[in-house]
């Protein structure tokens, strides 16, 4: 069935700001301490100076630390927490979230060098040479849309310099057998030319034992590669472009079954635990009795591929002091992915997912020199994308649900072998905003925040869900 839905959001947003006199004596030790620069307002401002609550890590408190990826920031951002589960991502700032429904759209608006990246499984790439990664709790709508209702990820990558440089680390972890190799050079190619070029590749075997396939798991191999090149067009006139492709693919997971509880229904099952009953009456692997923590688990096999590839033009002019500037981007996701979701050795049934997700988007945005008593950003954005998503619930011929099923209701459960339900939805959808904040300053040590955004958004979809059998074709009925 077909869709289509229009709507127009006007999103304000006012806040007052008033100082604080630091005592003496603490003066001197902050007057030590080096200034961290954000940029989650559009201009560049010491952190202290950014009225929202904001957390920063520039690259050498990420190298400090090893943060490898979003997931990681959770260990270091109060507030903030991301986790990778059998079928989705999820993404929350002080409890507020989106969920795991692929058709929604994130209340944590990921940004990388003013792009927007939508979709929550696209954070699961790891970080790549970094400038800075910037956490901001609360609504951000203004600046970074509709879709940062909880807040944002206003992650910034490290640029072209005006002198040679670069880096090579490389790190074995002898356990889990895993390394990481990153390396990036960077310097001028002319005068006006300069350029950078970045790579990472890891590759990790595991450290939960399988006992159903014998073998290590979560498999990792991923794999990123991003090249820059910035030229000076005019004297005050830049043209920066960027190109980034990678993979991120896990084969196995660390999900555990643990602490069991006994049946309790009447009949024969009953004080029977799930794995006792899988393996006793149903002859499953005697894998599924492990339900212990003990880094052992039983599985048939999942796994998680994605493909990611982002090209972007950002064009900046100084005109006067005021900054007008152009990000323009394609990108396009994609992933296969396989979820044992009983997350038994127990042949039960299987969830496959496969998603593709492309957009192009423009922003022209125009920020003001800071006067003494006002300063703005305002601007344009437009936003075209097309999602492709598809799920099957596929039952295997030897599944337990088919004497399950027949134990409960004869005959019933030799319809389910072999089958699939399968679902397809896609989703084009279309966004123009204009918005704008001016931060008023009546008086010293007063700061009044005015802003709003205005967005029209229309999208169109369909939706089906078709009883196949295991090779997506018309179930025979014979």
């Amino acid at each position: 069935m077909a869709k289509s839905n229009f709507a127009k959001r006007l999103l304000v947003s006012t806040s007052l700001i008033g100082g604080a006199v630091l005592a003496q004596a603490v003066a001197p030790a902050m007057a030590q301490l080096d200034q961290i620069v954000v940029t989650a307002q559009s201009r560049a401002k010491g952190l202290q100076d950014t009225p929202i609550s904001i957390t920063a890590l520039p690259a050498e408190k990420l190298a400090e630390t090893g943060i490898q990826k979003a997931e990681d920031l959770q260990f270091l951002v109060p507030n903030f927490t991301m986790t990778e589960t059998g079928i989705a991502t999820n993404l929350f700032i002080r409890g507020i979230g989106s969920g795991i429904n692929q058709a929604f759209e994130q209340s944590v608006a990921t940004y990388i060098d003013g792009v927007h990246y939508p979709r929550a499984q696209q954070t699961r790439s790891p970080f790549l040479d970094l400038e800075r990664v910037e956490v901001l709790r609360g609504p951000q709508a203004i600046l970074f849309g509709k879709n940062a209702v909880a807040g944002a990820l206003n992650i910034t990558t490290a640029k072209p310099t005006d002198e040679f440089e670069g880096y090579f680390s490389g790190a074995y972890e002898f356990m889990d057998e895993e390394y990481v190799l990153e390396g990036a050079v960077s310097g001028p190619i002319t005068d006006r030319i300069r350029a950078r070029l970045s790579g990472r590749y890891r590759d990790a075997n595991g450290y939960v034992e399988n006992l159903t396939l014998g073998r290590m798991e979560p498999q990792r191999e991923d794999w990123l590669i991003r090249g820059q090149v910035e030229i000076d067009l005019a004297e005050n006139f830049q043209a920066l472009f960027k190109a980034e492709i990678g993979e991120f693919d896990v084969t196995g997971r660390h999900i555990e079954v643990i602490g069991e509880k006994p049946s309790v229904a009447p009949g024969p099952l009953n004080g029977l635990t799930y794995g006792q009953i899988l393996a006793g009456a149903f002859g499953a692997s005697p894998t599924v009795l492990n339900t212990t923590f003990d880094g052992k688990r039983s599985s048939n096999g999942d796994f998680s591929f994605n493909d990611t590839t982002t090209y972007s033009a950002a064009l900046t002019w100084d005109a006067g002091g005021y900054e007008i500037r152009s990000t323009t981007a394609y990108q396009n996701f994609e992933y296969n992915e396989l979820c044992d979701c009983d997350f038994t050795g127990a042949v039960v049934f299987d969830a496959l997912l496969q998603e593709e997700y492309t957009q192009w988007s423009s922003e022209l945005r125009v920020t003001s020199p800071v006067y003494d008593r006002y300063d703005f950003v305002a601007g344009l954005y437009w936003q075209t994308s097309d999602h492709d998503y598809f799920d099957q619930i596929a039952v295997p011929a030897n599944s337990v649900l088919v004497p399950a099923i027949n134990a409960v209701s004869p005959g019933a459960g030799n319809l389910v072998p072999a089958t699939q339900a399968a679902r397809e939805a896609t989703t084009d959808g279309d966004i123009y905003s204009a918005f704008a904040q001016v931060n008023l300053r009546p008086m010293d040590r007063i700061e009044l925040q005015l802003g709003g955004r205005l967005s029209y958004e229309k999208k169109s979809g369909t939706r089906t869900l078709s009883i196949l059998d295991l090779d997506f074709q018309p179930l025979s009925m014979a």
